[in-house]
């Protein structure tokens, strides 16, 4: 396939076991070890250590993952833009491997003959010649079958359709029917009652048919982008269930997302929670100098960071309140709030290749005024340059997988899903930049900001308080320049 498609769209919607519509083929994106990962310059790794280390304590006993380690993370494969050298690509395969004929003048109405790909004329692969020897062009049929772990293929038509059929003499002593079938349309619309596949033999089947459970029988487990049967029994309650190529529920991408923080407030906080018993009940500056004096094994481990800094970070830390038994890259969530509502005046670094710079702006500046209607609002902090890495690590089909957690404070991984390859050791991902503004919601006080005082309906103070926060904003960009 040579068509170009967003980085971005490969973690979403395109990626491995995907079904893409070409403009005369179907295809399935194959597995992260059928990419054109190798030579130099043909991918770039995004370094991103606290979503790596998420993604490996979550998913280490996972078939998403195998990995003793966390996993590298690369962005899909990159063209170089050196004339001298083929540009690396994602391999495609087709899918599915059924096709439907268009019809000729003298061919039966409504109908289309029933065709495998391979019964279709080389070298290009795009018409069929029937036994009258004219050719008909042909176009992937819409129906395939899948399970909501994500395993795809196609649907054994013959086998589908001579299921319950006793044969043109009623005997039921007919071997495996090798005649024509055809796709028969009764209708204008897309009503799979409309829809039917019949055989020369007399053997007839509706689309409708197909929803019933069980028809299409057990899921097999088979993995057509990886190009193996999955070695886990497939444990899919409804078994194969019929999957229309262009419906929105063929695939369900999980995607891990983080912002990145700075490597000293991720180092500080890590060292910061090592002694925590020790510095939990610093309040001040002089009180952690004090710290540090009188432990030598405290003082060594902060070697680095100022008394100040260490101060700020444990006091966000202290807010939150404190650190728990996991290590803090495995709520991120929570670190990167942290971090935001820290109110340090800069948060980051202001430099061009910055992956974060932000400022804490001075209240006067966004609430000259006290308007009421942003009390609850802590502090505001204008997000200059933000990076945020998205990775892929699984996908289902008909509907998204369970999360870990419904916390608000978590990533949130799917619980089960599909790998990307066999044996997948590494992981696509994508990085972007943003700004925007970071509001801190003070503890307590949504309820006041969301029912105005004496039980008036808040719909009519929520034209106020947008106004309220819009002159905030305007007052705070002209602060910014």
């Amino acid at each position: 396939m040579t068509d170009k498609i967003r980085l971005s769209q490969i973690i979403g919607v395109f990626g491995p076991g995907s079904m893409i519509d070409l403009p005369e083929r179907s295809v399935l994106v194959q597995g992260l070890d059928h990419w054109e990962m190798h030579g130099t310059g043909t991918f770039r790794v995004i370094e991103e250590p606290r979503l790596a280390r998420l993604l490996h304590q979550r998913l280490k006993d996972d078939g998403r993952l195998v990995s003793d380690r966390p996993p590298e993370l690369r962005t899909p494969p990159i063209d170089a833009g050196d004339p001298k050298r083929p540009s690396p690509g994602i391999k495609a395969t087709v899918f599915p491997r059924w096709f439907a004929c268009d019809a000729n003048p003298n061919d039966p109405p409504n109908r289309r003959r029933l065709v495998r790909f391979q019964d279709l004329e080389a070298p290009k692969y795009l018409e069929y010649k029937g036994d009258d020897g004219k050719r008909r062009k042909a176009s992937p049929i819409r129906f395939v079958c899948g399970c909501e772990n994500g395993h795809l293929q196609d649907i054994e038509w013959r086998r589908i359709l001579h299921q319950n059929f006793r044969g043109e003499d009623g005997s039921g002593t007919t071997g495996p029917c090798r005649r024509q079938m055809w796709l028969e349309d009764s209708g204008t619309s897309a009503d799979p009652r409309d829809t039917r596949i019949v055989c020369d033999c007399g053997a007839s089947l509706s689309l409708e048919e197909l929803f019933q459970p069980g028809r299409l029988g057990k899921c097999p487990g088979e993995r057509p982008w990886i190009g193996d049967l999955d070695p886990k029994t497939c444990d899919a309650a409804n078994g194969l269930r019929l999957l229309t190529r262009s419906a929105t529920n063929t695939y369900f991408a999980q995607v891990a997302r983080l912002v990145s923080l700075p490597q000293t407030v991720d180092e500080l906080a890590r060292r910061i929670e090592a002694f925590w018993s020790v510095l939990d009940g610093c309040k001040s500056v002089e009180e952690i100098a004090l710290a540090r004096r009188f432990n030598p094994a405290l003082k060594a481990s902060l070697e680095g960071f100022s008394d100040e800094a260490v101060l700020t970070r444990l006091q966000a830390m202290a807010g939150s309140g404190g650190v728990t038994k996991t290590d803090v890259a495995e709520d991120p969530r929570i670190a990167e709030f942290q971090l935001l509502a820290s109110g340090a005046p800069l948060i980051g670094t202001n430099e061009p290749d910055a992956r974060l710079h932000a400022e804490t702006l001075d209240r006067a500046v966004w609430d000259p005024d006290g308007d009421p209607a942003a009390r609850g609002i802590m502090s505001l902090v204008a997000v200059h340059r933000l990076r945020e890495v998205a990775c892929l690590y699984g996908f289902t089909r008909f509907e998204p997988a369970p999360l870990a957690t419904d916390d608000l404070e978590d990533v949130g991984l799917a619980v089960s899903g599909a790998p990307l390859a066999q044996t997948p050791d590494w992981l696509p991902a994508v990085e972007q930049f943003g700004e925007g503004f970071f509001p801190a919601i003070r503890t307590g006080s949504p309820c006041s900001m969301v029912i105005p005082a004496g039980g008036a309906d808040p719909r009519q103070a929520a034209p106020g308080r947008g106004k309220c926060l819009d002159r905030g904003q305007t007052r705070a960009r002209q602060h910014g320049e």
